[in-house]
């Protein structure tokens, strides 16, 4: 329920909603999977991660943006950072020294 809940809007904003004459298709599109994309997150039909790709490989096969754009945000040492304290703040408080 909660995917079908979550693609549905998406659906409904991409084909229900008029994009704006000021608004280009490719950014209707990429604002259609954010939403999508936070609706997702909040439902949780998959895990984060999973979901986040997912919405990430959704733009990539409507050509919404490029494969070189959509990975390149891997490369970042900041986000790598982060991902890392997150991993150890689930460690800390999974062995109670947290």
């Amino acid at each position: 329920m909660p995917l079908a809940i979550s693609v549905e809007v998406g659906l409904i904003i991409c084909f229900g909603v008029p994009k704006p004459t000021e608004v280009s298709k490719q950014a209707w599109q990429l604002f259609t999977i954010f939403l999508t994309t936070i609706v997702g997150l909040i439902m949780t039909p998959l895990p984060i991660g999973a979901w986040a790709f997912v919405c990430l490989m959704i733009s990539v096969i409507t050509k919404t943006i490029t494969i070189k754009n959509a990975l390149s945000t891997f490369t970042k040492g900041m986000i790598w950072l982060i991902v890392v304290s997150f991993l150890f703040r689930r460690r800390f408080v999974k062995t109670g020294l947290g």
